[in-house]
């Protein structure tokens, strides 16, 4: 099943009543009992009543649309408007436990995050921006179908695990029956911390299947056991460049390169589709994962400090304990050729960025333009941004979409408020097919930000990530295998280091913004 129906109003929280009536109907068609219905439709009013307070001016005359999607595992309410820009790291933190008698702000937030499973916004630049609202049916999670025993991990029954019979391997789509088993062996391999949580629930991970939010490859030995498996996902269904991921392969079927081969059908089956690129982000404390992914030809164009919490482990990894925030590199495999793409490196990271795509065999040009040149191009006043914040990594995302005029007082203003939530990764990202890219990097590596690397797009609109860290890292810590890892490394290393490194005198940003 995956419906969809969408019902437009007027910004007026008099349509409530209706929109509450066309929550509860979709809900409970999709299945939910009428407590959850009831609490569905509250989580929609507040959405809506948050929309038509903030998004609109006094007296204002504009539409709302609510657009509710069904599917097999749940209902995603979608809150879209055209109305003025909006940015969540404003909400405030709301804490139940200090009473009444205060400011109420972020409580319409803290209701919502609290009756449904996931709430984000999606910006969709001049198309206005959207509300998602994400509730998922009951349904047995991993440990409702294994005992305790049967999902300890690999290591603690090392001794006990006797090898597969030699024999063949068949690779291919995973069919619904095996996905039980399939999210068995990642749970058996990562525990509970694997991003992406319906990887631990069998239904759900048949229903993203369905529909193509993610394609999962599986290894089947002879004997119609799941020997492995490994995943395409993430982004859009459409998107020509997608994560491969996922992978774990079953203790009795290893150290026969089985992991490699499968990671290699994925690759094929990926190009076959018509994909043009796969990234992966091996953790920096597993030199196998990065081994693997340059072997399948994978090469690291980012490296991202901090990114995950301390609290993550992998039971692969025997005995690990993080004594720091784990970071992670990049690495993009291009599928197929794309033509040549002019991008405006900033001067300063041109010769690192020159090298990177050398090493992809990427077609691209980093080209020159005069400041003066650029600064004569007509900016309108305000900046399109998108700024996600990841709760559970403690770490946010700004994409910045398109310039505006006071972009850099825009990209301080949401630094700083992200700060004071005390965010301890930030991300900022810059279209590196604009030459305003070029012309004001420097000012935000001036407030701090250090390159983190650049992440190929599709149609070469590829951008140049920074990072904003407010945790302590230890560079000693992070151990990576390829001269090109290690290049990334030191030269990120050097930038964290020095301050004069994020704060360039005028005599290094004037005249050309690329050299």
């Amino acid at each position: 099943m995956q419906d969809r129906t969408e019902l437009t109003i007027p910004n007026d929280l008099s349509y409530l009543p209706a929109i509450g009536a066309y929550v509860k109907a979709i809900a409970a068609k999709v299945g939910f009992s009428e407590q959850e219905t009831n609490r569905i439709r509250l989580a929609a009013d507040e959405a809506c009543t948050h929309v038509i307070e903030t998004a609109f001016e006094p007296g204002e005359k504009n539409l709302l649309r609510i657009i509710c999607e069904e599917s097999d595992v749940g209902l995603r309410v979608i809150v879209a408007d055209t109305g003025m820009p909006f940015n969540p790291s404003l909400i405030a933190d709301y804490d139940p436990a200090a009473g009444l008698d205060r400011e109420l702000g972020g409580l319409g937030f803290f209701l919502m995050k609290r009756l449904m499973d996931e709430v984000h916004f999606v910006s969709k630049g001049p198309e206005g921006k959207e509300l998602h609202l994400i509730k998922y049916l009951e349904s047995g999670s991993i440990t409702n179908y294994f005992s305790d025993e049967e999902l300890s991990p690999y290591e603690a029954d090392a001794a006990k695990i006797r090898p597969a019979p030699p024999g063949s391997y068949e690779f291919r789509t995973m069919e619904p029956a095996e996905a039980i088993e399939v999210a068995k062996c990642v749970y058996k391999t990562y525990g509970y911390t694997y991003p992406g949580e319906h990887i631990y629930y069998p239904e759900r991970l048949i229903a993203m299947n369905e529909n193509g939010q993610q394609i999962s490859l599986v290894a089947v030995s002879d004997t119609g056991e799941v020997a492995g498996h490994c995943a395409i996902f993430g982004g859009d269904v459409n998107s020509p460049i997608r994560e491969l991921g996922q992978a774990a392969v079953d203790p009795a079927h290893r150290s026969r390169g089985l992991l490699t081969r499968l990671l290699q059908f994925a690759i094929d089956y990926a190009r076959d589709h018509g994909l043009v690129g796969l990234f992966g982000e091996p953790v920096t404390n597993h030199l196998y994962s990065q081994k693997a992914s340059l072997k399948l030809g994978f090469r690291e164009t980012a490296l991202f400090l901090g990114l995950i919490p301390q609290s993550v482990y992998f039971k692969k990894i025997a005995g690990q304990e993080l004594t720091q925030r784990l970071s992670l590199l990049y690495s993009f495999l291009p599928l197929s050729t794309v033509g040549q793409n002019r991008l405006y490196a900033p001067w300063h990271h041109r010769a690192l960025l020159g090298r990177l795509y050398a090493m992809l065999r990427l077609d691209r040009e980093l080209v020159t333009t005069a400041r003066d040149e650029v600064e004569a191009q007509a900016l309108p006043a305000q900046s399109i941004l998108s700024t996600h914040v990841m709760s559970a990594n403690d770490a946010a995302h700004i994409e910045m979409i398109n310039y505006g005029r006071y972009a850099t007082s825009e990209i301080e203003i949401k630094l700083n408020e992200l700060c004071r939530k005390g965010i301890a990764c930030i991300h900022l990202d810059l279209p590196l097919s604009n030459p305003h890219t070029a012309l004001l990097c420097a000012h935000f590596e001036a407030m701090g930000f250090i390159i983190a690397g650049v992440l190929p797009k599709q149609d070469g609109q590829d951008v140049l990530r920074l990072q904003y860290l407010n945790v302590p890292i230890d560079f000693g810590q992070i151990m990576v295998v390829s001269d090109l890892a290690q290049t990334l490394r030191q030269y990120i290393q050097r930038q964290y280091e020095s301050t004069a490194s994020c704060s360039l005198s005028p005599a290094q940003v004037r005249g050309e913004v690329s050299n």
